[in-house]
């Protein structure tokens, strides 16, 4: 029976991993590594397996199944090493996480282990919550899921609170402010001029959020969020940073530190900059964004694009980009592999992006229907994410509406083309 257990879950992990996926920290990817974690635990403390069991099998599941699975076969080598990273990486934690559960274990007063134990053992140990269900109920207990997921929240504010501190903005609207302003008969924020660049902006204030309440209007003081009608400021979304500036109006100037989207709603968080005026909801405003400082993120995001182009070509079609973080001072990439780049292969990777930015080739933007994009040969996107549609298509070194016209060619796998929602410095929007 133990035996059983690992072969099911070794299987389902080959054959995700053949057709493409792999374990990560969030959604679809996340129960891989569930799956994996349980039966790795299960082997090392059920079985008595050896440290490094677990990719073992990877063998067996190619020789049994592949002339049903041919991808399998093909990709036998990426299954074993990416099981074998992924092994290895809660290795570091698996048996400090056992004890751990077995003290707390112990302490139990009744048949309830906490919620606190348990997300101390998903959060420092690597222990999903379903794994640590398992090892309970083996032992008879039960685990406070509340207070597990209480814990959860806990941590997530503190985390929500330190990144608004350190960006310079305090004002968070949850899931109740939201409503109230689809209440208010608010509309989402209409942010297409993000994408116009050197142009004041005109728009109308249509909320005002403290943080706690919508006023009918404000006095100079505290920092507090501004909803408009339509902004070219850009929200942090997708790993970019958000645009800072100023607001103007009849109350004088508004100091913009900070922009964030919550549901739809695009928050402009900052204060006033001297004066004594006041802000009134339908007060007309005008939107001033830094462009200086944005020409120091465009750039950066750009060589997202560049960089997701170069590490597939070098790589394999496997890599994936699984975040970015785009700064006016740097940028940072993270993508699937599974395992370090070898420095031959950086060399090649930073070749090819340092050659298209000598070349000095156009960055093109325009918008498509999500199904001609999608048509489009060699096209990226994010696994997983949720696009509009129309959605915005970003290429560089080739007009968009070539691509469009003839999606097919085997030409463009040569050249960078993304679904993208982020500010690229764009010198031909078609």
């Amino acid at each position: 029976m133990g035996y059983r257990v690992v072969a099911d879950h070794i299987r389902t992990l080959s054959i995700a991993i053949a057709d493409g996926a792999c374990p990560g920290n969030e959604g679809r990817e996340y129960v891989l590594r569930r799956i994996l974690r349980r039966a790795v635990r299960y082997g090392s403390e059920v079985l008595k397996a050896q440290e490094g069991f677990f990719n073992g099998p990877v063998s067996t599941v190619v020789k049994l199944m592949g002339d049903i699975f041919p991808e399998l076969k093909q990709h036998e080598v990426r299954i074993r090493e990416i099981i074998a990273e992924e092994e290895a990486s809660f290795g570091k934690t698996l048996l400090k996480g056992i004890e751990r559960f077995k003290k707390a274990a112990q302490d139990v007063q009744g048949k309830i282990l906490s919620g606190q134990d348990a997300f101390i053992l998903w959060d420092t140990y690597g222990f999903p919550l379903d794994l640590t269900q398992l090892m309970a109920e083996e032992r008879g207990l039960l685990v406070d899921i509340q207070g597990f997921n209480n814990a959860m929240d806990e941590a997530r504010e503190r985390s929500r609170n330190a990144q608004n501190k350190q960006a310079g903005g305090t004002i968070v609207m949850d899931a109740d402010a939201t409503a109230s302003l689809h209440k208010k008969a608010v509309a989402s924020t209409d942010d297409k001029f993000k994408f116009i660049w050197f142009k004041d902006h005109e728009s109308v204030v249509k909320a005002i959020y403290t943080g706690s309440e919508f006023p009918e209007s404000v006095a100079v003081g505290d920092e507090v969020g501004l909803v408009l009608e339509s902004t070219s400021f850009y929200a942090e979304q997708g790993g970019q940073i958000f645009d800072t500036g100023s607001i103007e109006g009849p109350f004088g100037s508004f100091q913009v530190c900070n922009v964030q989207i919550y549901g739809g709603f695009i928050v402009h968080i900052g204060s006033f900059n001297g004066g004594s005026g006041r802000i009134f909801l339908g007060d007309k405003v005008i939107c001033k964004v830094d462009y200086e400082r944005r020409k120091l993120i465009a750039p950066n995001h750009t060589c997202t694009h560049m960089l997701n182009f170069a590490l597939r070509g070098i790589l394999g079609n496997h890599v994936d980009q699984k975040g970015s973080i785009v700064l006016p001072e740097k940028l940072r990439f993270d993508f699937s592999h599974g395992k370090p780049v070898d420095p031959d292969d950086l060399r090649k990777i930073e070749s090819i992006v340092n050659k298209q930015i000598e070349d000095e080739l156009d960055v093109n933007a325009k918008e498509a229907t999500l199904a001609e994009a999608k048509r489009i040969n060699g096209l990226r996107a994010v696994f997983g994410e949720v696009y509009p549609d129309p959605v915005r298509v970003v290429t560089i070194g080739k007009n968009v509406e070539e691509l469009l016209a003839d999606p097919d060619n085997e030409n463009w796998l040569t050249i960078s083309s993304e679904l993208c929602g982020g500010g690229c410095f764009v010198q031909k929007p078609c």
